[in-house]
């Protein structure tokens, strides 16, 4: 297997954790847990976007799946 590694964000997460690919949307999902921060990138805009909560949050699913 070979391939290329790229840092994509530079995001200093305290707990980074549970990273999930959308494959629907294009998009990789994944959760700063004592950051109590989810955060979205999307690689087509090169953007990030950040969620606060006023708790932790552990993990992060898409709400369907399509098969």
């Amino acid at each position: 297997m070979t391939g290329q590694i790229e840092l994509v964000t530079d995001d200093k997460s305290v707990l980074g954790e549970g990273p999930h690919w959308d494959q629907v949307e294009g998009k990789l999902y994944w959760v700063d847990i004592d950051g109590r921060e989810l955060r979205v990138y999307d690689p087509a805009a090169g953007t990030e976007d950040i969620h606060y909560f006023d708790q932790r949050v552990g993990a992060v699913l898409p709400d369907q799946c399509i098969t």
